[in-house]
């Protein structure tokens, strides 16, 4: 999977990526990185709108899980625990980070088994100067 394919699986399956801008930085092997622009998405403040920040959180969650079984199900989130430590003043940079290997060796094989498993992802904000703003680990679950 791509980040084309992530991209188009992203906006078609929840439209409100779409008025949020959100894009597909960055994919590699142990972390996906969206973008989406501070200005569809500020507050009354000017900084970024908590709403907006928890939920590039979640679509990087969402990424990373779709990523990791290559599309091939469907993803849901189950619960978070989301910490905001700084505003957001600029474009909003979410990463989601991939499990550590013996838990996505243990998910995959549960996915591929069962044909559904659970497992926890975090995610954050990060700002440009390299501090993080928000966190969030979310238990994802993916279906057949």
């Amino acid at each position: 999977m791509n980040s084309n394919d992530l991209l188009a699986l992203l906006t078609t399956q929840i439209p409100i990526s779409q008025f949020m801008e959100v894009s597909i930085d960055r994919i590699s092997a142990n972390e996906i990185t969206l973008i989406s622009p501070l200005k569809p998405n500020h507050n009354h403040l000017g900084t970024a709108f908590g709403g907006s920040l928890s939920t590039m959180m979640i679509f990087a969650a969402y990424c990373q899980l779709y990523y990791l079984i290559d599309g091939k199900g469907h993803v849901l989130i189950k619960s978070s625990q989301t910490d905001f430590i700084l505003p957001v003043e600029e474009d909003i940079q979410a990463i989601g980070f991939a499990p550590h290997e013996e838990l996505k060796k243990n998910f995959l094989q549960t996915f591929a088994r069962k044909g559904k498993g659970k497992i926890q992802i975090e995610s954050v904000i990060k700002l440009k100067d390299g501090r993080i703003a928000c966190t969030m680990k979310a238990e994802m679950v993916a279906t057949n």
